[in-house]
């Protein structure tokens, strides 16, 4: 079986794993330790996801196509990490 990769499919599959990981790590909890991530906490794998899942977002929305111009600040955490 052959799948087509188109932008909805990518959004899709974005969207449904970061829900089975928000999932995961609340069941866990934020100090939950990663086996396959030494020193890493839950928290610590959330924070790094979204932040690299807003940089690529603010890539896409500009359209930027020049390395040059890629974004060098990654997005502000919330002060409630709950949230």
């Amino acid at each position: 079986m052959s799948y087509e990769l188109s932008a909805e499919r990518s959004r899709q599959a974005l969207q449904d794993h970061t829900a089975r990981l928000a999932e995961s790590a609340l069941t866990a909890g934020p100090d939950a330790p990663l086996p396959t991530a030494s020193g890493w906490s839950a928290a610590d794998v959330v924070e790094h996801l979204g932040q690299t899942q807003h940089w690529v977002a603010e890539i896409l929305e500009r359209r930027i196509t020049d390395p040059t111009q890629l974004p060098t600040e990654m997005a502000a955490l919330p002060a409630d990490s709950r949230r």
